[in-house]
């Protein structure tokens, strides 16, 4: 909730606090939710595609008898076991599909995020309504935030690629970061000044 008696230019300083914010959570959590699905789909395709192959190919060989000499038959039964076995285990199929979900979440935030970020303003009334939208989603997302599982060695690819490929470029509009500082600088500008005026008239 917004308090009554906060002026504008707090008023500005709690909207720009909470963008600030939400880009950083839902660049950040967006792109990871991107690498998960990653991962689990090159995971995933392969172990299915193979477990199907080794299958078909054992049950052609129990059919004819003569495609593959016992000890190549053995191997592809024991590897289709294996396979099953990590398939049915770390269920990387269902890992990707409830990845993909969170990524698309995730990204239905940074749409709100951007309307929000781009909607003009042109009086206090109208940044007090700004204000509560932006602590309408910050809720929003951190009950998401909450829902998000992690996966220690995938948490480690994530941690390479960002410092490989991605950078420190995560936030959901790179470019917001850069607009905070500058608007932060110059509200804290306003208040000195300010400050500096109260205690030259007292």
């Amino acid at each position: 909730m917004i308090e009554m008696s906060l002026s504008e230019r707090e008023i500005d300083s709690e909207i720009l606090r909470y963008s600030n914010v939400i880009n950083k959570d839902t660049g950040f959590h967006w792109w990871k939710r991107y690498t998960y699905s990653a991962f689990w789909s090159i995971t995933a395709n392969p172990i299915n595609l193979s477990i199907t192959i080794f299958t078909a190919l054992t049950t052609g060989e129990s059919a004819t008898g003569s495609l593959f000499g016992e000890s190549i038959t053995t191997s592809i039964g024991l590897l289709t076991l294996v396979l099953s076995i990590i398939n049915t285990f770390f269920k990387p199929s269902e890992q990707l599909r409830t990845n993909q979900s969170l990524k698309e979440k995730w990204s239905d935030r940074g749409v709100e995020y951007e309307e929000l970020y781009h909607q003009v303003v042109h009086n206090i009334d109208d940044k007090k309504i700004k204000l509560q939208k932006f602590q309408e989603l910050y809720a929003n997302i951190s009950v998401l935030k909450k829902n998000n599982e992690s996966n220690y060695i995938i948490d480690l690819i994530f941690t390479i690629a960002r410092v490989i490929c991605i950078r420190k470029d995560v936030k959901w509009i790179p470019e917001a970061s850069e607009e905070y500082k500058r608007e932060m600088e110059k509200i804290n500008s306003l208040r000195t000044d300010a400050r500096t005026v109260s205690e030259t008239t007292v």
